[in-house]
C-alpha cells in the first residue's frame, strides 16, 4: 500500500519530507515525496538510491536544502546583526533535537555557548553570512558539494528587525542573486 504518492490535491502542491535520518530518507522515497534537508551531510546519494530501490526515477524528484543567509556591507556587520538571532533559534532547536534524540549527535548538536562564539564555530561553515562576495563564494562552494535541485534561503530569524531582513534581501537580490 502506498500512501499519498502524489500531490495533496490534483495539480496541487507536492509533499516534501524533512530529512534527518536514514529512516526518513527511506520513507520519503517509498512514499514518493520530495526531500528537504538542512545542515548535515548531502542526502542526495542515499535518497536517490532509495528512490531507485522503490522503482522510482530520481529525475522525477527534488531535493531542497535550507540554509541561513545574511548579507551586509561588511562581514562584521552581518555577524553582529545575525548571530544573536541565529544563536537564540539554534539553542531552541538544539533542545528539541536533544529531547527527540532520533539522529546521531542530537544530544550535542548545538554546543555554541554564545552568539559571539558562533562566527568561529564549526557550525559557521554551513551558514551563509557575510558580504555579498563572501555569501556568493559560500553558495558556489555549496553548489559544488551538494546535489540539490532547490535552495531555500532562511533570512528572517527570530527577533530580527524586519527592516534589517528587508535590507539583506534587497542586497542579496541586487548583488548576489545575479551571479547565479
Amino acid at each position: 500500500m502506498t500512501l499519498y504518492p502524489r500531490p495533496v490535491q490534483p495539480s496541487g502542491p507536492p509533499i516534501w519530507i524533512g530529512w534527518r535520518t536514514a529512516k526518513a530518507t527511506q520513507r520519503a522515497a517509498r512514499l514518493g515525496f520530495h526531500l528537504l534537508a538542512t545542515l548535515g551531510p548531502d542526502p542526495a546519494v542515499p535518497y536517490q538510491a532509495a528512490l531507485k530501490q522503490f522503482g522510482r526515477n530520481p529525475k522525477d524528484y527534488k531535493i531542497a536544502q535550507l540554509r541561513a543567509v545574511y548579507v551586509a556591507a561588511t562581514a562584521d556587520q552581518a555577524w553582529e546583526e545575525a548571530a544573536p538571532h541565529l544563536h537564540y533559534m539554534m539553542v531552541n532547536y538544539g533542545q528539541w533535537l536533544a529531547e527527540a534524540n532520533d539522529a546521531d549527535g542530537d544530544r550535542t548538536i548545538w554546543e555554541v555557548s554564545s552568539p559571539a562564539e558562533l562566527r568561529n564555530s564549526p557550525i559557521a561553515a554551513g551558514l551563509m553570512i557575510g558580504t555579498p562576495d563572501e555569501v556568493a563564494a559560500k553558495i558556489e562552494q555549496f553548489r559544488a558539494q551538494y546535489a540539490c535541485t532547490n535552495f531555500i534561503m532562511a533570512a528572517q530569524f527570530p527577533g530580527l528587525d524586519p527592516l534589517k531582513a528587508t535590507r539583506l534581501l534587497e542586497l542579496f537580490a541586487r548583488e548576489v542573486r545575479p551571479r547565479f
